[in-house]
Protein backbone atom coordinates (compact mmCIF):
# COMPACT_ATOMS: atom_id res chain seq x y z
CA UNK A 1 0.00 0.00 0.00
CA UNK A 2 2.89 2.43 0.85
CA UNK A 3 4.20 1.84 -2.73
CA UNK A 4 0.81 3.15 -4.21
CA UNK A 5 1.00 6.32 -2.27
CA UNK A 6 4.89 7.20 -2.82
CA UNK A 7 3.81 6.36 -6.85
CA UNK A 8 0.51 8.27 -6.88
CA UNK A 9 2.14 11.59 -5.12
CA UNK A 10 5.48 11.08 -7.74
CA UNK A 11 3.13 10.96 -10.23
CA UNK A 12 0.90 14.38 -9.50
CA UNK A 13 3.94 15.89 -8.09
CA UNK A 14 5.57 15.20 -11.66
CA UNK A 15 1.79 16.59 -13.69
CA UNK A 16 2.14 19.95 -11.47
CA UNK A 17 5.69 20.38 -11.89
CA UNK A 18 4.87 20.23 -16.16
CA UNK A 19 4.89 23.86 -17.54
CA UNK A 20 0.90 24.33 -18.13
CA UNK A 21 -0.09 20.79 -16.51
CA UNK A 22 -1.29 22.88 -13.05
CA UNK A 23 -4.65 24.95 -15.09
CA UNK A 24 -5.17 21.77 -17.37
CA UNK A 25 -5.87 19.75 -13.66
CA UNK A 26 -9.05 19.57 -11.97
CA UNK A 27 -10.19 18.14 -8.25
CA UNK A 28 -12.84 17.25 -7.00
CA UNK A 29 -13.16 15.94 -3.14
CA UNK A 30 -16.19 13.83 -1.80
CA UNK A 31 -17.59 13.10 1.36
CA UNK A 32 -20.62 10.98 2.20
CA UNK A 33 -22.59 8.84 4.49
CA UNK A 34 -23.17 4.57 4.70
CA UNK A 35 -25.49 2.67 7.57
CA UNK A 36 -23.19 -0.42 7.66
CA UNK A 37 -25.27 -3.46 8.57
CA UNK A 38 -23.28 -6.14 9.30
CA UNK A 39 -24.58 -9.76 8.82
CA UNK A 40 -23.31 -13.43 8.12
CA UNK A 41 -20.95 -15.69 9.96
CA UNK A 42 -17.04 -15.17 10.81
CA UNK A 43 -14.66 -18.28 11.83
CA UNK A 44 -10.80 -18.71 11.50
CA UNK A 45 -9.26 -21.99 11.15
CA UNK A 46 -12.69 -23.86 12.09
CA UNK A 47 -12.57 -27.08 12.46
CA UNK A 48 -16.48 -27.67 12.59
CA UNK A 49 -19.66 -25.80 12.08
CA UNK A 50 -19.79 -24.98 15.92
CA UNK A 51 -16.74 -22.84 15.42
CA UNK A 52 -18.64 -20.12 13.24
CA UNK A 53 -19.60 -16.95 14.68
CA UNK A 54 -23.25 -15.31 14.29
CA UNK A 55 -22.50 -11.51 13.45
CA UNK A 56 -25.56 -10.69 14.60
CA UNK A 57 -26.29 -13.43 17.75
CA UNK A 58 -22.40 -14.39 18.92
CA UNK A 59 -20.57 -11.33 18.11
CA UNK A 60 -23.68 -8.72 18.92
CA UNK A 61 -22.75 -6.03 16.25
CA UNK A 62 -25.23 -3.53 15.48
CA UNK A 63 -25.22 -1.13 12.38
CA UNK A 64 -23.28 1.52 12.63
CA UNK A 65 -23.49 5.04 10.61
CA UNK A 66 -19.69 5.70 8.88
CA UNK A 67 -18.22 7.93 6.49
CA UNK A 68 -16.59 7.72 3.48
CA UNK A 69 -14.06 9.75 1.44
CA UNK A 70 -13.36 10.34 -2.82
CA UNK A 71 -11.08 12.54 -4.59
CA UNK A 72 -11.19 12.46 -8.33
CA UNK A 73 -8.00 14.67 -9.96
CA UNK A 74 -8.58 15.03 -13.74
CA UNK A 75 -5.54 15.38 -15.51
CA UNK A 76 -4.17 17.05 -18.90
CA UNK A 77 -4.85 15.08 -21.68
CA UNK A 78 -2.40 12.67 -22.03
CA UNK A 79 -2.37 11.30 -18.38
CA UNK A 80 -4.96 9.31 -17.11
CA UNK A 81 -7.82 11.18 -14.77
CA UNK A 82 -7.19 9.56 -10.94
CA UNK A 83 -9.85 8.20 -8.75
CA UNK A 84 -9.29 7.23 -4.91
CA UNK A 85 -11.55 6.17 -2.23
CA UNK A 86 -11.43 5.19 0.83
CA UNK A 87 -14.51 3.52 3.23
CA UNK A 88 -13.49 2.48 6.54
CA UNK A 89 -15.87 -0.47 8.54
CA UNK A 90 -14.96 -1.42 12.33
CA UNK A 91 -17.60 -3.21 14.46
CA UNK A 92 -16.14 -4.22 18.46
CA UNK A 93 -18.59 -5.39 20.96
CA UNK A 94 -18.49 -7.82 23.76
CA UNK A 95 -20.36 -10.98 22.43
CA UNK A 96 -21.04 -14.51 24.22
CA UNK A 97 -21.94 -17.56 23.02
CA UNK A 98 -24.05 -20.65 24.66
CA UNK A 99 -21.27 -23.28 23.35
CA UNK A 100 -17.51 -23.20 23.29
CA UNK A 101 -15.67 -22.85 19.88
CA UNK A 102 -12.40 -22.67 18.31
CA UNK A 103 -11.02 -19.48 16.73
CA UNK A 104 -7.46 -19.70 15.07
CA UNK A 105 -5.79 -21.70 17.87
CA UNK A 106 -7.87 -21.13 20.93
CA UNK A 107 -10.86 -22.46 21.92
CA UNK A 108 -12.51 -20.13 24.18
CA UNK A 109 -15.24 -21.31 27.01
CA UNK A 110 -18.86 -21.35 26.20
CA UNK A 111 -21.20 -18.73 28.27
CA UNK A 112 -18.13 -16.59 28.96
CA UNK A 113 -18.15 -13.05 27.59
CA UNK A 114 -15.61 -12.30 25.24
CA UNK A 115 -14.59 -8.97 22.82
CA UNK A 116 -14.22 -9.37 19.50
CA UNK A 117 -13.14 -6.14 16.70
CA UNK A 118 -13.70 -6.50 12.93
CA UNK A 119 -12.00 -3.92 10.39
CA UNK A 120 -13.07 -4.35 6.73
CA UNK A 121 -11.53 -1.51 4.99
CA UNK A 122 -11.64 -0.88 1.34
CA UNK A 123 -9.71 1.24 -0.70
CA UNK A 124 -10.69 1.79 -4.52
CA UNK A 125 -7.88 3.46 -7.40
CA UNK A 126 -9.18 3.93 -10.92
CA UNK A 127 -7.38 5.41 -14.21
CA UNK A 128 -9.76 6.50 -17.06
CA UNK A 129 -10.04 8.83 -19.76
CA UNK A 130 -12.73 10.72 -20.89
CA UNK A 131 -14.04 10.78 -24.28
CA UNK A 132 -13.70 14.20 -25.37
CA UNK A 133 -14.88 14.07 -28.90
CA UNK A 134 -18.08 12.42 -27.38
CA UNK A 135 -18.55 15.17 -24.88
CA UNK A 136 -18.27 17.77 -27.39
CA UNK A 137 -20.50 16.75 -30.22
CA UNK A 138 -23.76 16.05 -27.54
CA UNK A 139 -23.00 19.84 -26.49
CA UNK A 140 -22.06 18.60 -22.90
CA UNK A 141 -24.87 16.05 -22.64
CA UNK A 142 -23.36 12.97 -22.56
CA UNK A 143 -20.24 11.58 -21.27
CA UNK A 144 -18.33 8.50 -21.24
CA UNK A 145 -14.99 7.65 -19.50
CA UNK A 146 -13.22 4.77 -19.87
CA UNK A 147 -10.62 2.51 -17.43
CA UNK A 148 -9.26 0.69 -15.13
CA UNK A 149 -9.76 0.14 -11.67
CA UNK A 150 -9.09 -1.73 -8.43
CA UNK A 151 -10.40 -2.34 -4.82
CA UNK A 152 -8.48 -3.35 -1.98
CA UNK A 153 -8.92 -5.01 1.11
CA UNK A 154 -8.11 -4.36 4.39
CA UNK A 155 -9.80 -7.46 6.92
CA UNK A 156 -8.81 -8.44 10.53
CA UNK A 157 -10.91 -9.60 12.78
CA UNK A 158 -9.39 -10.74 16.44
CA UNK A 159 -11.41 -12.37 19.59
CA UNK A 160 -10.35 -11.89 23.43
CA UNK A 161 -11.90 -14.52 25.49
CA UNK A 162 -11.48 -17.09 28.09
CA UNK A 163 -9.42 -19.93 26.96
CA UNK A 164 -11.27 -23.18 27.84
CA UNK A 165 -8.24 -25.18 29.05
CA UNK A 166 -6.34 -22.97 31.32
CA UNK A 167 -8.77 -20.51 32.11
CA UNK A 168 -6.60 -17.61 31.24
CA UNK A 169 -7.82 -14.18 28.81
CA UNK A 170 -6.48 -14.58 25.50
CA UNK A 171 -6.45 -12.65 21.98
CA UNK A 172 -6.18 -14.71 18.37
Amino acid sequence: MKRLHVWIAGGLLTLCLLPGAASAMGVELSVGGWNQNPSGDVSYKATSGQDNLSIKDDLKYSDENKIFGRIKIETPLLFPNIYLMATPMKFSETGSKNSSFRFGDVTYAANVPFTSELRLDHYDVGFYYGLPALKTVTAGILNVDLGIGARIFDFKTWVTGQDSVSGLTITD
